[in-house]
């Protein structure tokens, strides 16, 4: 699943998600990437950041700077694999009240006990949420930085 607002994806994204949602018991997958602590965006709540656990999976989703203490956070990717009976079960899922909080439809998975498998990408990614996202977007485009 590629968010619309995620018009730029490299082809490694798409083979990492092939990667992650092969492994053992995963059911969903997505990507993050990892940002320095003084990133300008970690404060943005059109950037959705991801805590994972010790074994790549996440914790929480927020459009909130988490952790809240200083040092590396990631940014959620806009990607995600499924395994059809996977997404088969989440279509039934009810909003969740953390879903509702954050405007987030990940937390609704999480909070009805699901795993979401996350790997790291390199890549960057250019969300378009904002006309100023999109603004500079294009002249990334105009610029030749983008193809």
């Amino acid at each position: 699943s590629i968010q619309g607002d995620e018009p730029f994806v490299h082809p490694e994204q798409l083979q990492k998600l092939a990667q992650l949602i092969r492994l053992p018991g995963a059911s969903i997958a997505t990507l993050a990437r990892p940002k320095e602590a003084d990133h300008p965006e970690r404060n943005n709540p059109n950037r959705v950041k991801v805590v994972c656990d010790l074994n790549g999976r996440a914790l929480y989703f927020s459009r909130a700077a988490v952790p809240s203490s200083p040092g590396p956070w990631f940014e959620h990717v806009g990607l995600y694999a499924f395994t059809r009976g996977a997404l088969e079960a989440l279509s039934f899922l009810h909003p969740s009240p953390l879903e509702k909080r954050e405007r987030l439809e990940q937390l609704r998975w999480l909070e009805h006990g699901w795993h979401i498998h996350v790997g790291n990408t390199s890549h960057a990614t250019y969300a378009v949420d904002t006309p100023e996202d999109l603004a500079h977007l294009e002249t990334l485009l105009k610029s030749g930085e983008l193809t």
